[in-house]
């Protein structure tokens, strides 16, 4: 347990109980999945959605007219204009990656949404807690943990694809929640933790960082 508590408090609340699930190793993934598909839309309303998401969106789909130069440079505007906000700053990196993939001209929009939230998971969950879990040997190997990822991200991805449904009707975050639980409800002994743990100082700090 000390070890544990060693590395969980990076985490704000609903991340951290994810954590300790993947921790613990007996609970089921669609647990896990509800805590980070929760957790996400916290941090979507709480930050403001993803700012310019509609204007980013436009320039993957214009990225053959605009060209790779021009459209990198017009991500790195909206970047700078959002004020460095997280979220925009991780969502650009995937459009950019979006663009020199793209083979087609079709509709990238819902595609690009559903990547941009994939890839804040990453950010406030998987590039978090993959050392931790593997120092604490709760993983054999680098590969062992990818495994278990890309598992998570499997059963997850249905309900990715909700929240980006949900959030390109409302880019600001205000009015998105949480799909319906893959898993039954949680015990009072959980709900119990998360809310006597509270948000830790470096959930605060994380926050003041957000924008």
């Amino acid at each position: 347990m000390v070890e544990r508590d060693r590395f969980d408090k990076q985490f704000g609340a609903g991340w951290r109980t994810a954590y300790r699930y993947a921790w613990e190793g007996d609970v089921p993934v669609e647990a896990v999945c509800d805590k980070l598909v929760s957790s996400l839309t916290k941090a979507l309303r709480e930050n403001g959605g993803i700012p310019d998401l509609s204007e980013m969106s436009r320039i993957v789909n214009r990225a053959g007219e605009l060209g790779l130069i021009s459209a990198f440079g017009a991500l790195d505007d909206i970047v700078e204009q959002a004020g460095g906000h997280r979220h925009t700053a991780i969502a650009a990196e995937v459009a950019k990656s979006l663009i020199v993939q793209r083979t087609d001209t079709s509709d990238v929009s819902g595609p690009f949404t559903e990547a941009a939230c994939a890839a804040l998971v990453e950010h406030y969950f998987f590039a978090r807690a993959r050392q931790p879990l593997l120092d604490g040997r709760k993983f054999a190997s680098h590969e062992a943990v990818g495994g278990w990822q890309s598992r998570v991200e499997e059963v997850l991805h249905p309900q990715i694809t909700k929240v980006a449904a949900a959030l390109r009707k409302h880019p600001d975050g205000g009015k998105i929640k949480a799909p319906p639980r893959l898993a039954k409800k949680e015990s009072t002994r959980d709900l119990l933790e998360e809310n006597i743990l509270g948000p830790q100082p470096s959930d605060r700090a994380m926050a003041g960082r957000s924008r």
